[in-house]
This record gives structure tokens, sequence and C-alpha cells, in this order.
């Protein structure tokens, strides 16, 4: 019976060079068990925003960590018009900007192009979107972010 759970002794012997070389491998790699799998893909947006050309453009920032090669970040900027110290509110996206995927944190600069009104002085509210092409996992951020002028 006890040949039956232990198994061979040969058997044990290679299950415990299996275990030590699984655990071993990564760190003469370079690399820790934990690296082993990418972190989750994750989007921040900066908390101001740079308004340009008399309010047809804004100019935020993005701080994206994702895998897999080149990403896709989606950005879109909601001004109401009681955010705004013109009184008239807009709105604008970018609907693709690139993304370097290689592990790392890195600072994304994203153009906002307006659709409707002209965006000025205030805050208004932000939207990101990041598709990491290692997993497909969409991270996305929302916040509250101030427009100032350059």
């Amino acid at each position: 019976m006890v040949r039956l759970l232990i198994g061979s002794r040969r058997d044990v012997i290679r299950l415990a060079v299996l275990v030590v070389l699984g655990l071993t491998l990564p760190l003469v790699t370079g690399m820790s068990p934990a690296a082993a799998s990418p972190a989750p893909a994750s989007i921040s947006i900066a908390p101001k925003a740079y308004v340009y050309n008399s309010g047809l453009r804004l100019e935020a920032q993005v701080t994206i960590q994702c895998t897999g090669g080149i990403g896709n970040v989606f950005m879109q900027v909601t001004q109401t018009a009681a955010q705004s110290s013109n009184g008239l509110g807009a709105s604008g996206s970018q609907l693709v900007e690139t993304a370097n995927c290689d592990g790392s944190p890195h600072k994304l600069s994203v153009e906002i192009q307006r659709t409707s009104g002209l965006f000025d002085i205030g805050t208004a509210t932000a939207h990101a979107q990041l598709r990491d092409p290692a997993t497909l996992f969409v991270a996305g951020d929302d916040r509250t972010i101030a427009i100032v002028s350059v």
C-alpha cells in the first residue's frame, strides 16, 4: 500500500529533480517565479491637461503599463458648461494612440481633438482605456482633470 502512495524510488527522485529545477530555473535566468507571469495592464490619467489652439485641442498625459508589443489607448474628455470658464463646454476624443507594451511603465502624451464646443480653463471629466496586446485585457481610468493654459 505504501508503494502505491510513494511510487518507486526512481519516481520520487525524478519528482524531486523536477521540483528543484522548477524553483531554480527562473533564478538562473534572472527572473523570479512571480515575474514569469505578466503584470496586469494598467492606465492612469494625469491630473492636468493643457488647452491649445484657442480651445480646439487638449494635450493630456497617461501612464501605462502592459506587455505584448504595441497596445492601443483610447481617451475621451468632456467639459460641461459648468466646468468651463467660458460657460460653453466641449467634448473630444483620441480614438487610437499607440502604446509601448514592454512591461515597464511609460508616460504617453495624448492629443484630444475637440468634437464639439471649445475647451477652456476649468475642469473636465476624462476617460481612458488601454488594450494590452498580450492578454487583450482592457484597463481603464476615469477622473476629473484640471484644464490649464500653456
